[in-house]
């Protein structure tokens, strides 16, 4: 389990996350809450329980505590690494905007 303080922090360390996995933020997410964010990375072989709350499956150790089920650590990794293939360089508010619309779509955003 790997924590980070905010999206940039999270965004910067996409690299060493599970092939398997899921995230979990603190607070629920929105464009307002984004940046300054708990994220919570738990590979699912470290998952031995879940429990249903908020909406969600919460890992065991984070059950009771204010986090929410948010994404899979492999999809938070394509969007990211799928917009700095189509805009090298992307900007923090960029990235964002694109998990933003992954997460209304379902879908890349290419521009």
């Amino acid at each position: 389990m790997n924590r980070y303080v905010g999206f940039i922090a999270l965004s910067n360390a996409v690299d060493d996350f599970p092939d398997s996995g899921g995230l979990y933020t603190k607070p629920k997410i929105d464009r307002k809450t984004i940046l300054e964010a708990e994220f919570v990375v738990i590979p699912s072989m470290e998952m031995e329980e879940c429990f249903y709350e908020k909406g969600g499956y919460i890992p065991e150790e984070l059950a009771g505590k204010g986090y929410f089920e948010w994404l899979e650590a492999p999809m938070v990794r394509a969007v990211i690494s799928n917009k700095l293939s189509h805009v090298p360089g992307a900007s923090t508010a960029e990235i964002v905007d694109a998990m933003f619309y992954y997460l209304e779509y379902d879908t890349f955003k290419h521009m």
